[in-house]
């Protein structure tokens, strides 16, 4: 009974799963990878920060913003609309990257 409770639970989208990415970009030696990355709207972008400083994701709009994340951590965001996100990290100006919403 447990076990058909908890797949009906899943099922319903109870749990606040999150939507599988649709890409991640690794934060690493001071560099977003990939540089460029293109997805389908209502997908989401995951960032794993490999690096032992915090970075940042944030809009060049200012739109969205990741916060600081450490080292070893994860953030994503869903992009619901299609366009062309530029951002970069607020602590590492020169890193720069760009989401494509298809």
């Amino acid at each position: 009974m447990k076990s058909l409770l908890i797949t009906a639970v899943l099922a319903l989208g109870l749990l606040g799963a999150s939507p599988a990415p649709g890409a991640i970009v690794h934060m690493r030696d001071f560099t977003f990878d990939p540089e460029t990355i293109t997805i389908r709207a209502g997908q989401s972008v995951e960032w794993i920060n490999d690096d032992a400083v915090m970075h940042s994701a944030t809009a060049d709009d200012t739109s969205w913003d990741s916060g600081e994340i450490d080292g070893g951590r994860t953030w994503s965001r869903v992009f619901e609309k299609p366009g062309t996100y530029a951002y970069y990290c607020d602590d590492h100006t020169y890193m720069k990257a760009t989401v494509v919403v298809k």
